[in-house]
């Protein structure tokens, strides 16, 4: 039992490195006044920039499934993100739930 738990205590450390690296990474890159940008908020760009390009409107709910994360996460993110003025949230035509 000691092994499964130094070995889960190893991988949450090293994916807490990861997450600290990929944001230094991203802010690096950042644009002046956007040091705030997250590697989350990179990704969440990406994601949304992509499918702009194929012409595919976003839900929060796409970012739930793309990301595997739940809706209140994803809603916080959003928040964030928009105070960041990294985007803006609008209501779909017909259905201002999405």
């Amino acid at each position: 039992m000691q092994e499964r738990v130094e070995l889960g205590q190893t991988i949450n450390h090293l994916s807490h490195l990861y997450k600290r690296r990929l944001d230094r990474a991203v802010t690096a890159e950042c644009p002046e006044g956007q040091e705030s940008i997250t590697g989350q908020n990179g990704w969440v760009i990406c994601y949304l920039m992509e499918n702009e390009k194929r012409g595919c409107e976003v839900f929060q709910k796409d970012l739930e499934k793309k990301f595997g994360i739940r809706r209140s996460t994803v809603s916080n993110i959003i928040d964030l993100m928009e105070k960041k003025s990294l985007l803006t949230r609008t209501s779909a035509d017909g259905d201002a739930r999405l």
